[in-house]
Formats: structure tokens, sequence, C-alpha cells
């Protein structure tokens, strides 16, 4: 009988709940599989909440699910013009695309379920 107890216990123990954050501030390293030479973070530590420094601008907006599940809301940003303002557009279409967000291997990895996708690593410290 104890061991039904146990593998009861494990099975609910492992049922816990996903995270609804990743912590950390996250820069950009590929973007659908090519190295993105701009610079550009994302931050999930805010539950519902995206931000982060695109190539040219600050940005923000809102996010739904439950972790790894990834779905955004319009992502608003400043308006200012520098030289990476094409990569930033790229930028904002392909983190719209995403749906999902996981950690791995100390980097953070979104998909969008079709191939595509976009590999972070931790920020340096500012």
């Amino acid at each position: 009988m104890r061991y039904l107890v146990l593998v009861a216990g494990l099975a609910v123990a492992g049922c816990g709940a996903q995270p609804e954050t990743i912590p950390g501030l996250w820069q950009i390293e590929t973007l659908d599989g090519e190295a993105f030479a701009a610079r550009a973070t994302v931050d999930l530590s805010e539950p519902g909440r995206i931000s982060g420094k695109a190539p040219c601008n600050g940005y923000f907006g809102s996010r739904e699910g439950t972790l790894p599940a990834l779905d955004l809301g319009p992502i608003a940003s400043t308006q200012m013009a520098c030289p990476d303002l094409s990569d930033e557009g790229r930028f904002f279409e392909r983190l719209e695309a995403m749906t999902s967000a996981v950690e791995e291997g100390g980097k953070l990895v979104l998909s969008d379920g079709a191939g595509g996708g976009m590999v972070f690593v931790p920020a340096p410290a500012e």
C-alpha cells in the first residue's frame, strides 16, 4: 500500500503549476536560425507583461496564457529613429508571431510553432 501512496504522491507533485514568468533580461542571439546583428532584449519577468528594448526603441505589451504558451497582445513602443530601424521592424514582426517561450540550456527560446524562432541569452549587466 505504501508503494501506491508514494506513486500517487509523485504524480501529484509532478503536476505543479506552470511558471507565469521567466526571470531576467534576455538579449537576442538568433532570429529564425541566423545571427541577429542588432541589439534587442526581452523581459518576461513580470506576470502578464512583456517588455524590452528593440534595436531603436523601448517596448512593452501584455501577454496571456501560462508559459510555455505565449499569447502577446499589441506591442507599443517609443518612436525614435536610428540606423537599425529595418532590423527593428523585423524584430517586432517576428516577436508578435511567437507562440511559446521556454528556458532551456541557459537560453530563452521563443518559437512560432511553424519552425521559426528567436533565441536569447542572458543580457550583460549594464
